[in-house]
């Protein structure tokens, strides 16, 4: 019995590793909406000016991005506890409130409120 169960795994693993190859494809993706191609508009897109306030990041691993929008490039994770100083604030196509800091842009959730007014980033040229 365990002989004949042996035989069928060997039989089954052969039969598996010779279609594998064969199997394997890339995942599926889902095509890019409307709202993703205006957040990608935004997209390495740093603003000069004069830094402000300082926040604390609130979240371990808080994200920077090369723009005001999830889909943006991911640069650099900061720790909880860091302090940036925020330059401007935009609110993308999304309804999102992200600034722009001496570490690049951070989704506001991620940043104790600055006090104080921020001063809008304006728009992407």
């Amino acid at each position: 019995m365990i002989r004949k169960f042996t035989t069928s795994v060997l039989a089954a693993t052969a039969v598996l590793g010779a279609g594998l190859s064969a199997v394997v494809t890339t995942p599926a993706s889902a095509a890019p909406t409307r709202e993703d191609a205006a957040a990608a508009d935004v997209c390495l897109w740093f603003p000069d000016g004069p830094r402000g306030a300082s926040v604390m990041v609130t979240k371990d691993k808080a994200a920077t991005h090369s723009g005001p929008a999830a889909v943006c490039a991911v640069g650099d994770h900061l720790a909880f506890g860091t302090y940036v100083k925020i330059e401007c604030k935009y609110t993308n196509s999304s309804g999102n409130l992200w600034y722009y800091t001496d570490h690049s842009w951070i989704y506001s959730p991620y940043l104790t409120t600055p006090s104080g007014t921020v001063r809008s980033c304006g728009q992407p040229s």
